[in-house]
């Protein structure tokens, strides 16, 4: 635990937040994710907070979206400092975000009540407006997941060797995630690994708490973006050196 607390004591000092907001970042999405199990003793609740449309995957959908926002505002700022290819990078990051969002409410179907075309309908295992449930589609997102959540979780404690600082400057900050977020992307690396291992095929109990791990991963990239966002656009400190005074004699 205490080397837990190391980690997050410094990560919070590279991006300027104070050690309790860290610790309260990186355990919030794990005791919830403990505790969350209980509501089944109640399926109604369960039902309520988990289903399609409800509180949980609506949350889910917004962090996207303020991951999108944050994303595309370090692109535009990193673009005005003439730093192209990595606000071409961030840009991606951006787009990907929206997806994300999109998808998480089938692009706003309900919302706003318009059918699903008939071509999309013969293939979408749901009906719905979306892509993630056309044929294997649904397979490769889960992976994707997986394999993003294991990167997410690894990487801050991969750089303490790397370093890629090194070699790109700024790099420690535009694309390893702080460790006190590296909580959020390993509840999604495990679920999914548990899921792969024990559970591959259909279970009420586990996929609907899988809306609560799909949460957990947006607010991890979320509040990187947002990180990212802060640290691209902060005003950079300018060392103006005194000149130098010749004495003559």
């Amino acid at each position: 635990m205490s080397l837990i607390n190391r980690y997050l004591s410094r990560s919070a000092a590279q991006w300027g937040i104070s050690p309790n907001a860290a610790r309260w970042l990186f355990w919030a999405p794990v005791v919830v994710s403990v505790l969350l199990p209980i509501l089944r003793l109640d399926k109604r609740i369960w039902r309520a907070v988990l289903r399609e449309d409800g509180p949980i995957e609506w949350a889910t959908a917004m962090l996207f979206a303020v991951a999108f926002v944050a994303g595309l505002g370090a692109a535009l700022a990193l673009f005005k400092s003439r730093r192209r290819w990595e606000a071409a990078l961030y840009l991606a990051f951006a787009l990907v975000m929206f997806f994300c969002a999109g998808e998480e409410i089938s692009w706003g179907q309900r919302i706003l009540g318009f059918e699903t075309p008939d071509a999309l309908r013969e293939i979408n295992r749901q009906d719905e407006f979306t892509l993630h449930n056309i044929g294997q589609s649904l397979d490769v997102f889960k992976f994707l997941m997986f394999v993003g959540g294991g990167i997410g979780a690894a990487a801050y404690l991969a750089n303490q060797r790397l370093r890629i600082q090194r070699f790109w400057a700024d790099g420690e900050y535009l694309i390893i995630p702080p460790f006190f977020v590296a909580s959020a992307f390993f509840l999604m690396f495990a679920f999914r690994l548990f899921r792969y291992i024990f559970f591959p095929n259909y279970q009420y109990t586990l996929t609907t708490y899988g809306e609560w791990i799909e949460f957990a991963f947006a607010y991890g990239f979320g509040v990187f973006a947002i990180l990212v966002y802060r640290y691209v656009t902060a005003p950079r400190q300018v060392v103006v050196e005194a000149p130098v005074q010749v004495r003559t004699t």
